[in-house]
């Protein structure tokens, strides 16, 4: 994609193993702390949400479907001011 071909996995700055690792560490040390000063199914939940958007949606269908946005839309958090 062309708006994404300067990022550092596309120029190839950073491999995806260590990618991939630094986001496994960050997540799980994230949802931890959460669980720990929420409720743990807060935390839980978050977690679904992220494997949802990271898996599902980013894996599947923004490659499968024109509704990506639409459908990706459903996993983001919306915050009210």
């Amino acid at each position: 994609m062309a708006r994404t071909e300067k990022r550092p996995l596309p120029t190839g700055e950073l491999n995806a193993t260590n990618v991939i690792t630094f986001a496994v560490v960050l997540g799980v040390s994230f949802h931890a702390y959460f669980g720990f000063i929420s409720q743990y199914l807060t935390a839980i939940l978050t977690f679904l949400s992220l494997f949802g958007y990271a898996i599902f949606y980013t894996l599947y269908l923004k490659r499968a479907t024109p509704q990506n946005i639409v459908i990706g839309g459903i996993f983001v958090p919306h915050h009210r001011c």
